[in-house]
């Protein structure tokens, strides 16, 4: 009985043990407070914005070239023998007029010849005017005349003309045409050892000295006019589009500063097919210019109404720009007209159109962005 009795009272004491600790373990809990549930905080992304506005724009081309002079004659001997100076020194940088003598050829030989050959023909037409007085007198005089006129030109007129057909054969038959070619062509040898300037201009080079014998077909110099230039460039195809004949130009040196102006004389209508580009003429003129010379080009377009401009960045490699609608990030394909290096003229986007003006990192269709209104000029 004693035993029985012992162990309820080892139950109790146990059961009375575990309700104290649960209810010590209840009131340390309760003391705890509970920690707020945290709340993530979306930030929300803020770009840059520049509303579109349509207006004119005018492309600025950028190209170079080699000047080459309008006016450029190689001087070449047609003749042999020594080299004689003109009237003023055949020395670079020398400057001649129109017809002044740039060099001679010594040629009395050919000279010699030709007053030989002038004697003769003279001798001849003064035979002929005797047989012609009898049969055709009126013309006889046209031939007297014809012979006086000689005597006052360096070289030989024209011969005159005459309507009557059995006259023509007579004076054939007689050979008067013949001994007129004849007197022509040594007239014509004789003015090859006299060298004259075709134009004014300016002798840029020389490979002969005074004394040196030359050749036929002997190159002796370079002489230019030296304030009209040619320059051929390449543009790409959209650039081609975008201007015309006759487009003021910008001519510069290397380091940017101008030295010229000109205009666009030419646009080719084919396309070169290595570099898919198309060749662009253009006359220019300063006094810096120089023949030979590497010059950059800045050629004003025509303009290109109702578009906007914006910097190349700003396209994707899709051809699509990040706009906002709503405050929300939405993509948009523009037209585009014309592209440069630094920026893109494009069309196709409606008046006030917030065009995102910055790279967006990660940007996707539909992020929910703010914006910050900006204005830059157009570039």
């Amino acid at each position: 009985m004693d035993h029985f009795i012992g162990i309820k009272k080892t139950i109790v004491a146990l059961v009375l043990l575990l309700l104290v600790g649960f209810g010590i373990k209840s009131f340390f809990e309760s003391l705890k407070k509970t920690p707020q549930k945290r709340t993530q905080k979306v930030t929300q992304q803020s770009v840059s914005v520049q509303r579109a506005t349509k207006k004119s724009h005018t492309p600025q081309i950028e190209s170079q070239g080699i000047l080459r002079a309008t006016q450029k004659w190689v001087i070449k001997s047609e003749v042999s023998g020594k080299i004689d100076w003109g009237y003023e020194r055949f020395d670079i940088g020398q400057k001649f007029k129109k017809g002044d003598v740039l060099l001679s050829i010594n040629g009395k030989d050919a000279s010699y010849e030709l007053e030989i050959q002038r004697s003769r023909f003279k001798t001849f037409i003064t035979q002929l005017i005797s047989e012609m007085t009898t049969d055709y007198p009126k013309q006889s005089q046209q031939i007297t005349q014809y012979l006086y006129s000689l005597e006052s030109h360096e070289n030989a007129p024209p011969l005159p003309t005459f309507s009557s057909k059995a006259l023509n054969r007579y004076l054939t038959s007689r050979q008067l045409y013949e001994e007129f070619y004849r007197l022509k062509q040594m007239e014509e040898t004789a003015n090859k050892y006299i060298i004259r300037a075709p134009f004014g201009g300016i002798l840029i080079s020389k490979f002969v000295e005074l004394g040196d014998m030359v050749s036929p077909g002997q190159s002796m110099g370079t002489f230019i006019e030296p304030n009209k230039y040619d320059l051929d460039c390449f543009i790409t195809i959209s650039q081609a589009h975008a201007m015309s004949t006759g487009q003021p130009v910008k001519i510069m040196d290397r380091n940017r500063q101008q030295i010229g102006r000109g205009t666009v004389s030419f646009i080719s209508n084919g396309i070169d097919q290595s570099t898919q580009t198309v060749a662009v003429g253009i006359e220019a003129t300063g006094s810096q210019l120089k023949d030979g010379l590497m010059v950059d080009v800045l050629i004003t377009g025509t303009p290109i109404l109702n578009t906007m401009i914006i910097p190349r960045y700003l396209l994707r490699d899709d051809g699509t720009i990040f706009v906002v609608k709503n405050d929300v990030l939405s993509i948009l394909t523009p037209k585009i007209v014309y592209v440069s290096d630094n920026s893109v003229i494009i069309t196709g986007i409606k008046q006030g159109t917030k065009i995102v003006y910055q790279v967006v990192p990660n940007g996707v269709e539909g992020l929910s962005v703010s914006t910050t209104e900006i204005t830059i000029p157009s570039l």
